[in-house]
């Protein structure tokens, strides 16, 4: 016995058409999102490697002698 394949409902696929100005925007606004998250993780390092570093003053002072 031979399986037959039966024809079934498949939907087109939608395309979806973008303008150029809405691609620049989407870009411009990603772009500007990737640059401020970048700024902010920048940040929070910076603050963590300031706070690691005064809790080391005292001891980076007695290394070397004063």
């Amino acid at each position: 016995m031979t399986t037959q394949e039966i024809p079934a409902y498949r939907p087109q696929e939608t395309k979806v058409l973008i303008g150029a100005g809405t691609a620049l925007k989407a870009g411009f606004f990603f772009a500007l999102g990737a640059t401020l998250f970048s700024i902010l993780i920048s940040a929070v390092l910076g603050v963590l490697a300031l706070v690691l570093g005064i809790s080391l003053l005292p001891d980076i002072q007695n290394l070397f002698g004063r």
